[in-house]
C-alpha cells in the first residue's frame, strides 16, 4: 500500500472515531437539559435553585474553552480530545458517590466536571476534522460529524426519558413534602440511583473509546507547524506563538461576526426546545387536554423537534455540497424568523407544529457557523479559535436567562428566537457579500 493510501486509510479511520465523540457529547448535553427537572423535584427546589445545575454545566463549558485551546496548542488534536473523554467519564462516575451522598452540589460539581471534559473535547475534535482533509470539504465533513452528534441527542433523550423520567417516583414536591423523614429519604435515594445509573454506563463507553482513540494511529502530521514562519516575499516574520495567533484571530472580523452569530444561535436553540414544550402546554391544555395529557404530548413534540433537527443535518450535509453554505445557512435562517413569527401569530395546534419545525432550521446552523467563521485562518488561528466558538455556547445560558427574566413565557420571549434568527441571517448576509467580493477579484 502506498503512502497516500495510507494516510487515506488512517484519515478515515480518525474520522470515524472522533466522530463517534460527537455522538457521546450530543448524549450528556441531551441529559443536561432533562436532568435539571428530574433533580429539582427530587430535592424539592425552586426555578432558581434548581437552575445551579445548567450554570455549572454552561459555565464549565465557558471556563475551560480557553485552556482546553492552550493544552492542544502544547500538544495536539489527539492529546486534547484523549484528555476530553477522561475528564467526561471522571464526570459520569461521580454521579454515583453524588446520589450516594444525596448532595445536590455533588451533582453540580460531578456535571461541572463533565461538561470540562466536553469543552476539551468540542474545542479539539471540531478543528480536527476541519483540518483532516481538503479545505473545499471541511464544511462537509464537520456536518458530516455533527450529524452524529445529533443521534446521540436522540439517544440521550431516550435515557433520559425512559431510563431515568418514567422510573422515578412520580412525586411532585408537595407530596414529597408529606412523607416522613424515612420515606422522604428511601424515595429520594432510590430516584437519585436512578439519575446517576445512566452515566454510569456512559462513562465505561467513553473510558473505552478514550483507550481506542489514545492506542489508534490517526493523523497527527498536519499539526506539526514552526512556531515562527517566514514569509519570503514580505520579509516578515510573523508570530506564530499561542498569543500571537490570538491577536491575530481577534482583529479577524469573519471569525467575530462569526463568534456573534454562534452565540445567538446557541441561545435560540435552548429557548427552542424550552418554548416547544411552554407553547405546546398552553395550547393543548386551551384545547381541552387535561395536565397530563398536556405534559406527555408537550415531550413527544419536543422529540419530534429533536427527530427533525437529527434528520436535517444528515439532509444539510449532503445539500451543502451543491449549494452554497453561506447561501443555505441564510435560507433557514430566514426560514426560522418567518417559522416563529407565525407560530406565535396562531398560536394554536397549528402553531405548535409551525414552531416545531425550528427543529429542521437549526439543524444545520451550528457546524456551518463554525466552519464559516474558522475557513480561511491559518492552522494558528483554527486551533485557538476553536476556543472562542465553544466559549459562544454560553448563549445557551445568557441569553435564555435574560429572555426569561424580562418576558417569562408571554409571546414577546417566543418571538425572541425570531431576533436570534435575524442576527444569524445578518451573519450570512455579510459572508455572501465578501465571498461575492472575493469572487470578483479573483476574476
Amino acid at each position: 500500500m502506498n503512502r497516500r493510501a495510507m494516510l487515506s486509510k488512517r484519515r478515515m479511520i480518525g474520522f470515524v472515531l472522533v466522530s463517534l465523540c460527537f455522538a457521546l457529547w450530543g448524549i450528556a448535553n441531551e441529559m443536561n437539559i432533562l436532568i435539571k427537572p428530574t433533580l429539582g423535584s427530587i430535592f424539592m427546589m425552586n426555578e432558581l435553585d434548581a437552575q445551579v445545575i445548567e450554570y455549572s454545566f454552561c459555565g464549565s463549558y465557558f471556563l475551560m474553552a480557553l485552556p482546553a485551546a492552550i493544552y492542544t496548542w502544547s500538544t495536539s488534536f489527539k492529546s486534547g480530545i484523549t484528555l476530553g473523554l477522561v475528564l467526561y467519564a471522571f464526570g459520569a462516575f461521580l454521579f454515583y458517590p453524588a446520589a450516594q451522598s444525596g448532595e445536590y452540589m455533588l451533582f453540580c460539581i460531578a456535571n461541572f466536571v463533565l461538561a470540562a471534559g466536553l469543552s476539551f473535547l468540542e474545542t479539539s475534535a471540531n478543528p480536527y476534522i476541519l483540518t483532516l482533509g481538503s479545505e473545499k470539504h471541511a464544511l462537509f465533513r464537520l456536518n458530516l460529524a455533527q450529524s452524529f452528534n445529533s443521534l446521540g441527542w436522540l439517544m440521550g433523550f431516550y435515557l433520559a426519558i425512559n431510563v431515568v423520567q418514567k422510573n422515578i417516583f412520580g412525586l411532585s414536591p408537595l407530596q414529597r413534602l408529606h412523607l416522613d423523614p424515612i420515606q422522604f429519604r428511601q424515595v429520594r435515594d432510590a430516584d437519585l440511583q436512578l439519575v446517576s445509573s445512566p452515566y454510569l454506563w456512559i462513562g465505561v463507553a467513553v473510558v473505552i473509546l478514550a483507550v481506542i482513540i489514545g492506542v489508534a494511529k490517526i493523523p497527527e502530521e498536519h499539526e506539526m507547524k514552526p512556531m515562527y514562519y517566514y514569509d519570503e516575499e514580505s520579509d516578515v516574520v510573523e508570530d506564530r506563538s499561542f498569543w500571537g495567533a490570538m491577536s491575530r484571530l481577534v482583529s479577524n472580523r469573519r471569525y467575530n461576526l462569526g463568534f456573534i452569530a454562534q452565540f445567538f444561535y446557541v441561545g435560540c436553540q435552548i429557548l427552542c426546545w424550552s418554548y416547544i414544550v411552554d407553547y405546546s402546554k398552553t395550547v393543548l391544555t386551551a384545547n381541552g387536554y387535561t395536565e397530563q395529557m398536556a405534559n406527555a404530548t408537550s415531550g413527544n413534540m419536543m422529540l419530534l423537534g429533536f427527530v427533525l433537527f437529527a434528520l436535517f443535518r444528515i439532509i444539510s450535509t449532503f445539500v451543502i455540497r451543491v449549494v452554497q453554505p453561506s447561501i443555505l445557512l441564510g435560507i433557514m435562517a430566514t426560514l426560522g424568523v418567518v417559522l416563529t413569527v407565525v407560530a406565535y401569530v396562531l398560536f394554536n395546534v397549528t402553531g405548535m407544529y409551525i414552531l416545531v419545525g425550528m427543529g429542521a432550521c437549526m439543524s444545520l446552523m451550528f457546524p456551518t457557523i463554525y466552519g464559516i467563521a474558522l475557513s480561511e485562518l491559518d492552522l494558528d488561528m483554527v486551533k485557538v479559535g476553536a476556543a472562542g466558538q465553544i466559549m459562544a455556547i454560553f448563549g445557551g445560558t445568557a441569553i435564555p436567562l435574560a429572555v426569561h427574566f424580562f418576558f417569562g413565557n408571554s409571546v414577546f420571549g417566543g418571538c425572541s428566537m425570531a431576533v436570534c434568527m435575524a442576527v444569524i441571517l445578518a451573519f450570512s448576509i455579510w459572508v455572501i457579500r465578501e465571498e461575492k467580493k472575493w469572487k470578483q477579484i479573483e476574476n
